[in-house]
């Protein structure tokens, strides 16, 4: 299966989760407080020590000053706004033009 480049609305939060199960769990948590439905096939969680690597895509050299040891992004289509702003442990950081790669060639 090859994946498919899709322009993207990237929604970055920064916190401290002590792994990424808990990181899932709480923006779950935060998603069903506000009614919202989150596709977990569009979050990454990336741990401090690698974001410089995995975020140069999207950020370029800007990841160094980005708060928290736990960064999570989550890829939407354009123009889509955040599910949720900040939260007891996540401070919300802002949207960026991008692209996500997916297995289909569209949204849906």
């Amino acid at each position: 299966m090859t994946a498919t480049p899709l322009a993207a609305a990237i929604h970055l939060w920064c916190g401290d989760f002590a792994n990424q199960p808990l990181a899932f769990a709480h923006l779950l948590d935060a998603a069903d407080r506000t009614g919202a439905a989150l596709d977990l096939d569009a979050v990454e969680v990336i741990p401090r020590a690698e974001a410089a690597r995995r975020l140069a895509p999207y950020l370029g050299d800007d990841t160094a000053a980005i708060p928290g040891a736990t960064l999570v992004l989550l890829a939407a289509p354009p123009g889509t706004p955040a599910p949720f702003g900040d939260t007891d442990r996540l401070r919300y950081l802002g949207c960026r033009d991008g692209q996500a790669l997916r297995a289909r060639a569209g949204w849906t």
